[in-house]
């Protein structure tokens, strides 16, 4: 942080403690009746009279690195699939020794399954798969002299640190050593560019806390990095050791994926998408050698035989090896994020818990809708769960709302806590279009409706702007009350980090009325029990997960979950959105340094992030964001003026045990007699330990095989078996669902349409036919395009095809989702 951010940081907060002792003021006298609200549009000069200020995030770092690059040398890398996977490339002269063919003048490298160092990523059945060789991308890590270090972008290949029959080894007697600098270099690089590349004096030290000493130094052309290397700032790494850092989480290439390297594909830190790799220095004992798993350092190691670590090579190059001069790289390391938003009072609703309740409170006459005046004062009552006659009761209390932005007339609100828990939508399927609307959710009419009504008097009703939305699959809609975008929670404008981590800034509290909804919403005898007592997650607008019946969210902890999010049957808090018309005379601070106007000073890093500039517009205005979405005891309209205190630092680094279990299987009706592989989604997913230990209820219907498969027995035709995975790490966390056991199966998926082209911009209607052995049976499928950039398919079974997609083949699938795994295909040509 810059010396100027500082200062505006310590000046920002001096200020708002001024503000908020005022505020606190200003808002008794309005609850006292002393202040009243103006004849004129907006709230009143006097009822507001502060200027709220927009958002000021301070990111101090997200460790990026700005690095020069460099091609140099050639190397098997991206899987050639799909219509670029020609007759000619199947069938060329391949090496028998290399693998290795020219079609066309282009290189290509046919590896087996039995080539792999490790199948973990490499299906059983599989055949070939092929690698187009393409010129290595290096980053520059430092440049001296005669002399530019540098380190592959990627994991290009996954090898074994030691695949002889000693257990003991150094970097020295490695014989990832020995493949580097023989095999390795041999392949990637032609005898001219082997001249540039130097050798180089490495030394081997010990690892910093096992002690464990590093061996000899070597003479080397290619090596791996140590330890002591990838923390070095002048290198462009962050020196802290002990937390995610995304320069030390890089991508791997396909072939080097192919070939066995461990890639976090499905991390819920979107940060941590990154490969398994090699360090040279030993491990925990001689037979380890250390590595960074996900972004971190693992300095216990894997056991040098591991299979699943890929190889990020360094060397060091002649500058006669560029034509270009280079910049040494600019490291970022940012680790905490504070937001200091004003927040306002506006509206009201059920929110604390009476904890001393009054036979006055207790005998008073309640509504429909649970409600009650006594006194001055307005009261909720709701049932107590699983009783008839027992209830707990809330006070309706004034709804505090962040600043997301203020432009003179007009402020863009949030509220600060979950306010209520609710269903996104019912989930009928016969409402489910691929891409679950917005427009037709439960969740917005009750948003529009309900709330609205019940949360506002009707001069506040007044300054509340209708807003007109552009939501994903151009789903337009115009509404008072709604929840946050993604880019909502991703724009530094608003206060928000840009990257989709957890993050403290975008976890809500859940007010005490909240806590007690999400469970009023189980409408069982018996509670389940992964339902959440306090605080979790709540909605996003309108983004669909990669499920059916899913819509994205933000995580308990602050993270922006779009990939795999809920479902919309599951009640979730609310964080309802508003925009309203605020009119205010400032009243100066006395201590204010009018020359230092800069508070909503920004970190550079966002000054180009397009994030900051998809604001909503009023209903006069599209917003085109999408997803890669007196009688009521009201203040009579007033709306007050009042601070939060700045968010305390946090880093966003996911814990090591496990919070969250969620099994995933391709539909809970599965047919009799089939065997469905078992895959449980853990949160977070560098969890220490991922084991589970997966149980069925009755053994007779259902059981777990050796292979971790639910084998569907016969005598279970008909019934329904309970699934429970449970965590093995200590944490006891759990999760369940319910399999109904068909006593039937899908036998054969046929697709078809009127045609097999469809022009680009246009829509086909796919026809399916399904075989079955029976009447009861699961016959829904799930719709899959081979290439989305160039069409799309709904789980209606309706492509469109897209203009990126003209003169392209794209395949498109129907999955069974009965565990019996038929599949139709159709392959088309658009034109």
């Amino acid at each position: 942080m810059t010396e100027r951010k500082k200062e505006v940081l310590l000046k920002r907060m001096e200020q708002k403690k001024k503000i908020k002792s005022w505020s606190k003021r200003i808002f008794t006298c309005m609850m006292a009746g002393c202040i009243g609200i103006l004849g004129m549009p907006g709230i009143s000069a006097q009822a507001a009279a502060f200027v709220p200020k927009n958002p000021l995030h301070v990111c101090i770092g997200e460790d990026t690195t700005d690095y020069d690059t460099i091609t140099f040398g050639m190397y098997p890398q991206t899987q050639i699939t799909g219509t670029e996977l020609t007759d000619a490339i199947i069938n060329a002269d391949y090496d028998s020794t290399t693998g290795d063919a020219v079609v066309d003048g282009v290189t290509y490298r046919r590896m087996s399954r039995d080539d792999a160092t490790s199948v973990i990523n490499y299906p059983s059945g599989e055949g070939y798969r092929y690698f187009k060789w393409e010129p290595v991308k290096w980053k520059v890590l430092e440049v001296s002299d005669d002399d530019i270090f540098v380190m592959a972008e990627q994991t290009l290949d996954c090898q074994k640190y030691d695949s002889s029959k000693y257990s003991s080894v150094t970097w020295e007697t490695s014989t990832l050593r020995k493949w580097l600098n023989e095999k390795f270099i041999g392949q990637a690089f032609s005898a001219e560019e082997q001249k540039l590349i130097k050798q180089t004096n490495v030394t081997n030290p010990r690892n910093s806390v096992y002690s464990i000493d590093g061996g000899k130094n070597t003479t080397d052309q290619i090596y791996i990095l140590s330890e002591e290397e990838v923390q070095n700032t002048k290198y462009g790494f962050c020196q802290i050791t002990n937390e995610f850092s995304q320069t030390r989480n890089p991508a791997a290439s396909d072939y080097s994926y192919s070939k066995g390297t461990h890639y976090s594909e499905f991390a819920a830190d979107s940060r941590e998408k990154g490969s398994y790799w090699w360090l040279r220095t030993p491990g925990k004992s001689l037979s380890q050698a250390a590595g960074i798993i996900n972004g971190k350092f693992d300095l216990e190691g894997s056991a040098v035989g591991c299979a699943n670590l890929g190889i990020i090579p360094v060397m060091h190059l002649k500058q006669s090896a560029a034509s270009q001069t280079f910049k040494a790289p600019v490291h970022y390391c940012k680790t905490n994020h504070n937001s200091i938003w004003d927040t306002i009072s506006f509206g009201n609703y059920p929110a604390t818990q009476v904890a001393d309740v009054t036979a006055e409170i207790t005998d008073a006459v309640y509504d429909e809708n649970g409600d009650a005046v006594v006194g001055n004062t307005k009261y909720r009552r709701v049932l107590e769960y699983g009783t008839e006659n027992t209830y707990t009761y809330y006070k309706w209390e004034p709804i505090q709302w962040k600043v997301l932005s203020y432009d003179g007339t007009t402020l863009y609100l949030m509220t600060q806590n979950a306010i209520d828990c609710k269903e996104y939508d019912l989930g009928e399927n016969d409402r489910w279009d691929g891409s679950y609307r917005w427009s037709s959710s439960v969740i917005r009419k009750w948003l529009n409706e309900t709330f609205y009504q019940q949360a506002f008097d009707e001069k506040e009703k007044a300054d509340i702007k209708q807003t007109e939305l552009m939501n994903v699959s151009n789903d337009i809609t115009t509404d008072a009350v709604y929840l946050p975008f993604s880019s909502d929670m991703l724009n530094p404008s608003y206060g928000f980090c840009k990257y989709t981590d957890a993050y403290d800034q975008r976890a809500v509290s859940f007010t005490d009325y909240a806590k007690k909804q999400r469970i009023q919403n189980y409408k069982t005898t018996e509670l389940p029990e992964d339902v959440w007592p306090d605080e979790g997650n709540f909605w996003l607008r309108g983004i669909k997960g990669n499920y059916d019946n899913t819509d994205a969210l933000i995580t308990k902890a602050g993270a922006v979950d779009t990939k795999y999010g809920e479902e919309t049957d599951i009640a979730l808090g609310v964080v309802p959105m508003i925009r309203i018309n605020y009119i205010a005379d400032r009243v100066p601070d006395p201590d204010e340094d009018n020359d230092n106007k800069d508070d909503n000073t920004k970190d550079d890093n966002t000054k180009n992030d397009p994030a900051k500039d998809n604001d909503i517009k009023d209903n006069n205005t599209k917003d085109n964001r999408q997803d890669n979405n007196s009688q009521n005891n009201h203040d009579s309209g007033s709306t007050t003026g009042s601070t939060n205190q700045p968010s305390s630092d946090h880093t966003g680094v996911a814990k090591t045990s496990v919070q969250k279990l969620k099994i995933e299987l391709p539909s809970k009706k599965l047919a009799v007699g089939k065997k469905v592989k078992l895959k449980v989604k853990v949160t977070p997913a560098n969890a220490s330990d991922q084991t589970v230990k997966y149980e069925v209820n009755n053994k007779k219907y259902a059981s777990i095989n050796k292979k971790g498969e639910l084998v569907l027995k016969k005598a279970g035709a008909g019934h329904t078996v309970k699934l429970t995975a449970t965590a093995q790490d200590g944490s006891n966390v759990k999760t369940s669902c319910k399999i109904s056991i068909m006593k039937h199966a899908v036998k054969k998926v046929k697709l078809s349409a009127a045609s097999k082209t469809i022009k680009a911009g246009k829509s086909i209607q796919l026809k399916t036919e399904i075989a079955v052995t029976g009447k009861k049976v699961n016959k829904k499928l799930k719709y899959i395009s081979s290439n989305t950039k160039y069409a799309t398919v709904t789980q209606t079974g309706v492509v469109k095809a897209k203009k990126a997609g003209k003169g392209k083949y794209v395949t498109i699938t129907a999955a069974a989702t009965d565990g019996s795994n038929k599949k139709g295909k159709l392959r088309l040509k658009i034109k």
